[in-house]
């Protein structure tokens, strides 16, 4: 348990991110009132999720809501049944 962990970024290109952005390091901590924001920044770098990002913005509902709605499509893309479906759906789409 514990011990050295190697670095998750080089040496490198850690001195270039500190010079650009006067950051040591890129991980960026979101303020906790961002939740929804960082919701949709999940949901847009999600191969399957990103073509709803867009539609998700675009909807006129109460902030509340399209925070529920994120939710939902993050859980249920995550959820084992769907998750064993869309394997099904590969399967089938690549004919075995």
């Amino acid at each position: 348990m514990g011990g050295t962990e190697l670095e998750c970024v080089d040496r490198v290109t850690l001195r270039e991110i500190k010079k650009e952005t006067g950051r040591p390091c890129p991980r960026v901590e979101l303020d906790p009132s961002l939740v929804l924001e960082s919701k949709l920044i999940t949901v847009m770098l999600n191969e399957r999720g990103a073509p709803f990002a867009a539609e998700l913005l675009r909807v006129s509902v109460p902030e509340r809501e399209r925070a529920q709605m994120i939710y939902r499509l993050m859980s249920a893309d995550g959820d084992p049944r769907v998750v064993a479906a869309r394997k099904i759906a590969l399967d089938q789409e690549r004919g075995r």
